[in-house]
């Protein structure tokens, strides 16, 4: 029988060699989802200056 040799790829194995295995960066992440959460509060208050008597819900529309 012959002997199958596993082929390591040349490199440092611990670095990403293309875009999907990069590490997510955390920081990104918080200031995205900061975003969002600003978004979703002005928009809420200004659905609810537009009509103060209706409550604002969860829906957009």
């Amino acid at each position: 029988m012959s002997e199958k040799k596993i082929i390591q790829p040349k490199g440092n194995p611990h670095k990403p060699n293309n875009e999907i295995d990069k590490k997510i960066d955390p920081i990104v992440i918080y200031w995205e989802e900061f975003a969002l959460i600003m978004q979703e509060y002005f928009q809420a208050l200004d659905r609810y200056r537009q009509d103060p008597n209706n409550p604002v819900k969860n829906q957009i529309f």
